[in-house]
């Protein structure tokens, strides 16, 4: 059933420039005056009343009268009632607004504190959370501006106004869209699981995707076009077998001149061999004669290493020692915080602030009641937190004192095992100090060199004398000819490899333009698909637009724009003979398309209210509605004059 309000009077009373006004509504009822005389403020007012805003949805504007120096004039109350009919049941809102003071204390003073507010429904007082309770479900605060300002609609976001308009027609499955044309088919398998603008973006990000890697196949093949190196690979292969048949040919050479330097070869080995053996027995006599000597030294470096492990397992100690020291001091230092902190928690006092207890909402004082019930909830809080600090304050510290006597105990048994070492490690320095005055009192016994080393110090001078009387084969001239041709077959094997990697590279080349060619079938595939999907959304747009033109009179709306790309660009714009509104529209059209929206909106949400129409006088003829019609005229009256018709 369809909720009807009308708007039956109205009381203003020190509301902006309204010091006193009293209005009684009609079907159709004209407001005439001047500019500047209080018509807009008579719109506002009802807004207020019902919504805390004014005609323009803004809640920062001068609710209370100024004074010529635009100052407010203070202590006065701003009274606004409105009767209303609403399915044939009289309903009457009324709010008071006004200053608020509070006595200084100590003073004979009053301090301003703000604006308050008392709200009736019936003459019944309410809470603002009651009242605004009421008056949402009266109505919608933006349904209600959608139906009682023509304008209200066509100012708000495109996007705002394109969702209200979904709500009311509903939006087009695909499968509808898909039936309508026969070659919109191939979409079909694709929007199965997706919207079509998912389904668009991912395309597209494939078609991109894909014409990237297309891009990139001809310098790819440039690049292994400028790999290919030309060369007469017979003439090549003959030149291999020429130079190898020539190096072939020195090594023979090298070979016979080999033969004579062998005995140099054997003279030189045999040397090796003598003074080898000479610093073996060298090295033998010298370890009988020093060997006390290196058994004293042996000991040596065992008792140093010894003071050294000994050093070091002190300074470990001793580390250990001074870290629970501290850890020591660190527990002795919590144990007194917590004391501290156990005689602050027990200390503590309840206390309760009187004057807190007031209304966050209108800032009134509650009643001595609530007052004792909000203090012994806040008493019986804090003694329980009280209880439960002073428990936890009491477990940490037996756990401190815990850790403490256990930490004692560890640096005693530390300190007895530093006494312990340090006595170990004098004895071991005492030891080490003798062992070095052996050591420096040692004299090694003197022998004389034995007659088998005079022996081979003789046979190595003699083959020393041969090697240098020898005359070696010179074969340097040769061994620069091989070299020479070993760097030249190199070269040759080098220019040899690329016959094998030019017959690789002319087959990547070809598996390339093959790639180059796959991929531009698939673009154009995609690119089907993307221009299929470009026509579906023009054929939503043909039959979304028909089906939301068909539930308006007068207006109609554009739910697409056409971009310079050929692609369509979401929109929602109300128009009359194709004039936009937003645009060209004349203020009488304008108001005659608000008007016939606010018929579809009354018609889908089933509810009317007045409407409020401003610069009325600019309409010579409105379209019909069903709706109060409150009109707003300009005229030369100095003060307000009303006037109740039969029709618009």
């Amino acid at each position: 059933m369809a909720k009807e309000i009308v708007l039956s009077s109205l009381k203003i009373k020190n509301f902006k420039g309204i010091k006193d006004l009293e209005i009684d509504f009609g079907q159709v009822t004209n407001i005439y005056g001047e500019n500047g005389v209080g018509k807009t403020t008579i719109q506002d007012a009802f807004n207020f009343l019902l919504f805390d805003k004014d005609s323009k949805d803004s809640t920062k504007f001068d609710v209370q009268p100024l004074d010529q120096d635009n100052n407010p004039i203070h202590n006065l109350e701003t009274i606004i009632q409105a009767t209303m009919d609403i399915d044939s049941r009289e309903v009457v809102l009324k709010r008071v607004y006004k200053e608020k003071y509070s006595k200084v204390r100590g003073t004979a003073k009053t301090e301003f504190k703000g604006y308050e507010s008392k709200y009736y429904v019936n003459e019944v007082p309410k809470k603002v959370t009651e009242y605004k309770e009421f008056i949402s479900q009266l109505m919608d605060e933006q349904l209600f501006k959608l139906i009682t300002n023509p304008m209200y609609f066509a100012n708000l976001a495109w996007k705002d106004r394109r969702a209200i308009i979904t709500e009311i027609v509903g939006d087009l499955d695909n499968n509808v869209v898909l039936d309508s044309k026969k070659n919109l088919e191939p979409l079909r398998s694709h929007l199965d699981d997706k919207s079509l603008n998912d389904f668009m973006k991912a395309n597209r990000s494939k078609i991109n995707e894909l014409k990237k890697d297309r891009a990139q196949i001809p310098s790819r093949i440039d690049e292994v076009n400028n790999s290919i190196q030309e060369f007469d690979f017979d003439a090549i292969d003959f030149k291999v077998r020429e130079v190898s048949g020539a190096i072939k040919n020195i090594d023979d050479k090298l070979q016979d001149k080999s033969k004579v330097n062998e005995g140099l070869f054997k003279l030189k080995t045999d040397l090796m061999e003598k003074k080898s053996k000479l610093t073996e027995l060298e090295y033998e006599i010298k370890s009988n004669v020093n060997k006390p000597k290196m058994e004293f030294e042996a000991k040596v470096r065992s008792v140093e290493v010894n003071i050294r492990h000994l050093e070091s397992d002190l300074e470990n100690l001793i580390e250990e020692e001074t870290r629970e020291n501290n850890l020591i001091k660190m527990l002795k230092d919590r144990r007194e915080i917590l004391l501290e902190k156990y005689k602050k928690i027990k200390n503590s006092s309840f206390e309760f602030d009187e004057e807190s207890c007031i209304c966050p909402t209108c800032k009134r004082k509650f009643e001595a009641n609530d007052i004792e019930v909000k203090r012994t909830e806040l008493e019986s809080n804090f003694n329980q937190d009280k209880a439960n600090r002073l428990k936890e304050n009491i477990e940490e510290g037996r756990a401190t004192a815990n850790q403490l006597k256990v930490k004692s105990a560890l640096v005693e048994k530390i300190a007895k095992k530093i006494a312990d070492k340090k006595e170990i490690f004098e004895a071991t320095k005492k030891s080490l100090i003798a062992l070095k005055e052996k050591l420096n009192k040692f004299n090694p016994i003197q022998v004389e060199e034995p007659k088998e080393i005079k022996i081979i110090k003789n046979e190595i001078k003699s083959l020393i004398t041969q090697i240098e009387n020898f005359k070696a084969e010179d074969v340097s001239e040769l061994k620069q000819k091989k070299q020479e041709l070993q760097l030249q077959l190199q070269q040759l094997d080098k220019q040899l490899t690329y016959k094998e990697l030019n017959e690789k590279a002319k087959s990547r080349i070809k598996e390339l333009e093959e790639e180059e060619n796959r991929l531009s079938e698939k673009i154009a595939e995609l690119e089907g698909l993307e221009m299929l999907s470009e026509e579906f959304i023009r054929t939503k747009v043909e039959l979304l637009e028909e089906k939301v033109n068909s539930k308006f009179k007068y207006v109609k709306f554009k739910m697409f724009n056409n971009q310079i790309n050929g692609g369509l660009e979401e929109c929602c714009e109300p128009c009359i003979n194709g004039v936009p509104f937003t645009s060209n529209l004349n203020t009488a059209a304008k108001i005659n398309a608000g008007l016939d929206i606010i018929n579809t909106l009354c018609s889908h949400y089933g509810v009317q209210a007045p409407i409020f129409i401003d610069n009325r006088e600019s309409v010579n003829q409105l379209i019909e509605t069903n709706s109060q019609i409150i009109n707003l005229i300009v005229s030369k009256d100095k003060k307000l004059k009303m006037e109740v018709m039969q029709n618009a």
